[in-house]
């Protein structure tokens, strides 16, 4: 299993982002950038997914507040990427939308 991220790694652009009332409206966390500033991979989501308050730590971005870091789509990326040769030091991760966006039901919908 892929290591899971340490919170000093994430990136903070703001501590409590208002831009997006929608978005403010459904989210636990602000799912910011993660990894080295100088790393060699950026990989960018859409954005983070419901995940999981219940894991044990891969709950994902929306409870982590740091992205790739769901129990499915987290540890799945950051494997293969670390078989490919890109470890945790050389991969920068980030979301295009910081914040889950809910359909109501606890699902992801479109961002807009």
């Amino acid at each position: 299993m892929p290591q899971f991220p340490s919170p000093a790694s994430q990136h903070v652009v703001s501590a409590d982002c208002q831009r997006c009332p929608e978005l403010v409206s459904a989210r636990n966390c602000i799912s910011w950038g993660n990894g080295p500033l100088d790393a060699s991979l950026v990989v960018v989501g859409e954005a983070p997914g419901a995940g999981h308050s219940d894991a044990e730590q891969w709950q994902g971005g929306n409870w982590t507040g740091m992205a790739y870091t769901s129990r499915h789509s987290g540890r799945t990326i950051r494997a293969l990427l670390a078989d490919a040769g890109f470890g945790a030091d050389s991969c920068y991760f980030t979301n295009a939308v910081k914040c889950f966006p809910s359909d109501g039901e606890g699902s992801n919908r479109e961002p807009t």
